[in-house]
């Protein structure tokens, strides 16, 4: 079973949970690079996107000149860095988590550039919308 039709079947069951972030996380990166609508919302933002998930590890997503990239561990100089446990980043991903009220309740800290934030939020409701078929 391929990494797309793994995580389709993980959302439409409704047991995505954190250890398919990173699965998650590839895909997002592999549909990037190929999907108009995620390229669109990229032009002309280049920079780096970094995860520290508390209880999975630090990974992170990069553009550069709309090219998406994925990797684990820590990058240098982020535009912004997303604190959280990783199960709430998987309820946060699928929108069983609202952003707001994860930030304003503290379960999700946001270092550096907000507006890099909404540009991960938007790219993630494209690629959720993509898994949804």
């Amino acid at each position: 079973m391929s990494t797309e039709a793994a995580l389709q079947s993980k959302l439409a069951s409704g047991q995505f949970e954190s250890e398919d972030l990173i699965p998650f996380f590839e895909f997002l990166a592999q549909r990037g690079n190929e999907d108009a609508e995620m390229q669109d919302e990229v032009e002309g933002w280049s920079g780096v996107i970094q995860f520290r998930l508390e209880g999975l590890g630090d990974a992170w997503l990069a553009v550069k000149d709309g090219v998406f990239e994925f990797g684990r561990g820590q990058q240098n100089a982020p535009a912004v860095t997303l604190t959280m446990p990783a199960a709430d980043a998987a309820r946060l991903f699928t929108g069983q988590l609202d952003p707001a009220e994860a930030v304003g309740t503290g379960v999700l800290r946001i270092e550096g550039d907000m507006t890099a934030a909404l540009r991960l939020q938007a790219l993630v409701e494209i690629a959720m919308d993509a898994l949804a078929g």
